[in-house]
Parts: structure tokens; C-alpha cells; sequence
């Protein structure tokens, strides 16, 4: 696997801050630092209004933000040098492109819309163009990458957090149980945590072999003994996410459902999440926070995923920019998921080796949030920017 590593860093000046860009994998010695030259308020990036982070509900034309994006990365010469040189000579492995982000202002930007133009790049074709639907899918790193999670002993132990307040999770749940309980090559048990009454019950009586399924508990800690107890292998959330103070995840109990209202709803910051991977106890390979703005920046604050990579205590962070529709958080759980099963049956059967290359998980994921019903994949990335929510 071949990859491509570029850092952003921040200049702080007298008269205000400077964004710079290096590349650093593969290494060239001397670093070159150059201007990045990029700010989330660009008219390029506001699609005719808001910010960078409310490209998808205006429903602009990704290319724009995508082009002008990667034009700007292309603009230090050793990071064009060698990012051509990817571009140019495809093989069939995955090749991501990882952006280390040492400064403020970096986050909000729309890497994963990252759209190599037919001007700049003439000999692609139109479905490789969206560089994270296609090969080089974009990761966002925080200092090192962590070693690769294997070997393990089966089975795989995943914890599913399954409750937004007056949005049915029975979608999600289809899509938890047909990519992790249906598969025959990978044994999976699975600690699955419910709000809604009614799909708590129908979840129940169907005895699923490998399934242990409960409410929503009452208080945090008490959910907290219940994921450490697990020690899972992945962490699950579908509920809601908020930006707000620095992110939080709302988790509805039964009696939310049941009032109607979020008086009794579990708050999830920063201490909370890092508390359900103790060190203690190994980490989860990855926190899935399937929430809307867990990976938002605000003015001044780095995004809950940000700074749960930051802790260490959860080495990759799947999460979303801004809130998503949960048609679209289903369908990416699915394909995500089903990826994840491929990869990890793969290296026990010996079929897969060498370093997890977790970006490739992203792509079907994304392109399955693309699809547009009538339109080619290519048409419909151009004309939403929900697949580009999804943040690594």
C-alpha cells in the first residue's frame, strides 16, 4: 500500500495566522513549508452562503469546493510532484492521502471532496475524479498512525448504541445486523444498547445467536460498566450529535420515548467517551459516531472526534461533519460494516495481510451515500455533499 502524507501547520504572526503545508510522507529532506493559502470562508468553499460546513444543504455543485481545494494542496511542488505521480500511474490497491492537522481552521475544510479537474489531471476518467470515491481516499491523522489492530482471537465484540429521540432506529439496526450477524466467515457477539420500547421488544424475541440486547440505562456510569465489561473491539453510536460546547452525544432512554421529550436523555462529552475505553482495557479499534456534527469544528474548538483522537484512547474516529439525513447514516453503517467484515475475515483466513489500511473503508461507504436514484455516481457526487460528511 502506498500513501501520501501531508501535515497543515499554523503561523502565528503579528498581524494573524498563517496556514502552511509539508509534505511528509514520503519524506523529502529538506521540508519545504509553503502558504496554504485556504480559509473555510473562501466564496469556493460557501457555495453561494454559510460556511464550509453547510455545503451540503445548499446542495451546491461538490466540484467547486473539491477542485479549488486540491488546487490549492497542488501548489507546493514536492505534494503535486508526488500526488501526480499517483494519480497518473493507478494500481489496484487503495493509495490514500492522509491530511495531519496541526492547526485551527484546518478541520472545517471539506477534504474528503478533494476533485481532481480534467484541466489539472486530463488523464482520469470522470469516476476517478472524487479522489475519496475512488483510490486515494482522504483520511484525517493526528499526529502518528497506530499500529494495526491483528492479530486478535475471534470473535469480534462490537457494542452498538442505538437511540435518537423520535427517529426510529430500526433502519440502523437492519443495517448493524445484515453486515455483522449475517456473515458466516466472521463470529461476532454483539452487546446492542436500545432507547425505543417497541424496538427493544421486537429485538428481544428474536433470540439472535451472538446477541445480548438492553435498554438504554438510567445514568452514564451505568452504561459505561456496561461497554468496559464488553471490552469491545468497536463502539457504536446512532443518536444524536451536537457541536455545541465543544460536542456532545445525546443518547434517549426508554423514558424519553415514552414522555415524549429528552428530560431523562444520557449527555455524552468528551470525559464520558474516553471513560468507556478506560486504560484499563485495550482500546476499541475504531468509535463510530454515526451523529450529526461529531466531527464539527466550531469557532475555536477542535470537533468531539478531533479530540477523541487527540486522548488516544480511541485511535480512529469515524464521525460525521454536519448532521446527516438517517437514510444516509443507514446505508453508510452497512457498507461500512460490511467492508470491515471482509478485511477482518480476510487477515484470519491469511487471504489479507500487511499494514489496515482504514481509509479504503470509507469508499463504498461513501458511495453508497452518493448514489442518486436515475443518475450516474459521477452525476450524483457532483450535485450533493452528503457523501462527503463521513470524516476518518
Amino acid at each position: 500500500m502506498k500513501s501520501l502524507n501531508f501535515e497543515i501547520l499554523q503561523l502565528d504572526e503579528g498581524s494573524g495566522t498563517r496556514l502552511l503545508i509539508q509534505l511528509t510522507n514520503p519524506k523529502v529532506i529538506p521540508a519545504v513549508l509553503r502558504p496554504l493559502g485556504v480559509s473555510e470562508n473562501d466564496p469556493e468553499l460557501r457555495g453561494g452562503g454559510g460556511g464550509a460546513a453547510q455545503l451540503a444543504q445548499l446542495g451546491t455543485d461538490t466540484t467547486i469546493a473539491g477542485s479549488y481545494l486540491l488546487n490549492k494542496v497542488l501548489d507546493h511542488p514536492e505534494i503535486a510532484a508526488q500526488l501526480r505521480a499517483m494519480l497518473q500511474n493507478p494500481d489496484e490497491q487503495c493509495n490514500p492521502i492522509y491530511v495531519t492537522m496541526n492547526a485551527h481552521g484546518v478541520e472545517a475544510l471539506p477534504w474528503e471532496a478533494m476533485f481532481a479537474s480534467p484541466q489539472a489531471f486530463p488523464g482520469l476518467s470522470d469516476g476517478e475524479r472524487f479522489l475519496s470515491l475512488s483510490k486515494w481516499p482522504v483520511g484525517r491523522m493526528i499526529g502518528m498512525a497506530d499500529a494495526a489492530p491483528f492479530p486478535f482471537n475471534p470473535p469480534l465484540r462490537v457494542v452498538a448504541i442505538l437511540s435518537a429521540l423520535d427517529v426510529c432506529a430500526a433502519g440502523e439496526w437492519a443495517a448493524v445486523r445484515q453486515a455483522l450477524l449475517q456473515n458466516p466467515a466472521l463470529p461476532v457477539e454483539m452487546l446492542l444498547v436500545v432507547g425505543e420500547p417497541n424496538l427493544f421488544t421486537s429485538i428481544k424475541n428474536e433470540a439472535i445467536p451472538g446477541l445480548t440486547v438492553s435498554t438504554v440505562p438510567t445514568d452514564v456510569d451505568e452504561l459505561r460498566d456496561a461497554v468496559t465489561a464488553f471490552r469491545p473491539h468497536i463502539v457504536h453510536f446512532f443518536c444524536h450529535g451536537s457541536a455545541d460546547g465543544g460536542g456532545r452525544l445525546l443518547v434517549a432512554t426508554a423514558l424519553d420515548w415514552v414522555n415524549k421529550n429528552s428530560d431523562n436523555t444520557l449527555v455524552l462529552q468528551v470525559d464520558e467517551l474516553e471513560a468507556l475505553a478506560p486504560p484499563s482495557m485495550d482500546p476499541p479499534w475504531v468509535l463510530v459516531l454515526n451523529c450529526c456534527e461529531s466531527s464539527t469544528a466550531t469557532p475555536g474548538r477542535l470537533s468531539l472526534a478531533f479530540d477523541l483522537v487527540q486522548g488516544r484512547r480511541f485511535p480512529t474516529v469515524v464521525a460525521m461533519r454536519e448532521p446527516v439525513r438517517d437514510a444516509d447514516a443507514n446505508r453508510f453503517t452497512k457498507a461500512f460494516y460490511q467492508g470491515l467484515v471482509t478485511e477482518v475475515a480476510g487477515r484470519i483466513d491469511g487471504s489479507l495481510s500487511g499494514s489496515w489500511n482504514w481509509p479504503q473503508l470509507m469508499v463504498a461507504s461513501r458511495r453508497e451515500v452518493a448514489k442518486t436514484s436515475g443518475m450516474a455516481l459521477t452525476d450524483a457526487a457532483k450535485s450533493h455533499t452528503n457523501w462527503t460528511l463521513p470524516t476518518m
